[in-house]
């Protein structure tokens, strides 16, 4: 466990590479619905398949945010200039939202998770089907987030940097001196020497 300098929030850096509190608020000060995927422009229809966000999920932005930067996975979305996206399929206050196919003017299929989209630059939110990204994630559409480049370090890398948020500079972070030292990497409270 590691420990925000800012908020004091302690997180493992194994599983969101920047503190999710201060990460989510954040994001939750930004508009996150495009057109797209606004359930306010219904009915509109667009020549391909999009999908929108649930009225519900709409309304509850701010614990969407939250439970998706808290306990979403991070990816690198090759489909998205290879920037950073947090998917999560889980406890939601309600169904994330529905499939609007192609000359559909309303949806039709409900979808299970949600991904927010280039979280690090222009994040952008809607609703995804987990089965969908899970083949993503098979074929290589999604790949899995990069690690600290300094040797032995297990954390994530923090988006645009090549460090951690223990590492980087200035530190984001620091090792939370009451968590069980089995919860802290081998030399991650050591200076950044890249090996």
């Amino acid at each position: 466990m590691i420990r925000c300098k800012e908020c004091e929030h302690r997180w493992s850096a194994e599983d969101c590479p920047v503190c999710p509190r201060c990460f989510a608020r954040d994001l939750s000060n930004r508009r996150l619905i495009s057109k797209k995927h606004d359930p306010g422009e219904l009915p509109y229809a667009t020549r391909s398949f999009r999908s929108v966000l649930s009225w519900e999920l709409r309304s509850e932005m701010s614990a969407v945010v939250r439970a998706v930067v808290e306990h979403g996975t991070w990816l690198r979305a090759v489909n998205h200039g290879g920037n950073p996206c947090i998917y999560f399929c889980g406890r939601l206050p309600s169904v994330p939202g529905s499939a609007v196919f192609g000359g559909d003017s309303m949806p039709t299929v409900a979808m299970d998770g949600v991904l927010i989209a280039d979280a690090w630059e222009t994040p952008h939110i809607y609703p995804v089907e987990s089965a969908a990204v899970e083949r993503g994630i098979s074929v290589g559409v999604f790949v899995g987030w990069e690690k600290c480049g300094v040797k032995n370090c297990t954390f994530m890398a923090v988006p645009g940097n090549l460090a951690c948020a223990i590492h980087s500079v200035p530190a984001r972070a620091e090792i939370d001196e009451s968590a069980p030292k089995s919860a802290v990497p081998a030399d991650a409270a050591k200076g950044p020497s890249r090996g």
